[in-house]
């Protein structure tokens, strides 16, 4: 009996002390949680951000080489083509 009272003794803070560290990592793996969560929709955001921009430079090139390809078409310089398509949007 004497022995149980002082491993008990011994032990008791050590229980305090662990209750009170798994106390603080929970709400500190509770914020990475967060962070974590916050990170992936950045993530989100930023691929998103990626594909528009792809997808606009795309265009740009498609919409060019069309143009480009008409102005050859026609034997047109492209400045004429310009000035054509400013006077028929104007």
């Amino acid at each position: 009996m004497a022995s149980y009272d002082r491993v008990a003794k011994v032990v008791a803070p050590k229980r305090i002390a662990l209750a009170e560290a798994e106390e603080a990592y929970a709400v500190v793996e509770a914020d990475l949680k967060a962070k974590q969560v916050s990170m992936g929709l950045l993530n989100c955001n930023i691929h998103i951000r990626q594909m528009c921009a792809q997808n606009i430079w795309k265009w740009v090139f498609s919409t060019y080489r069309s143009f480009a390809q008409k102005c050859m078409r026609n034997r047109t310089g492209i400045g004429q083509m310009l000035r054509q398509a400013e006077v028929t949007h104007a």
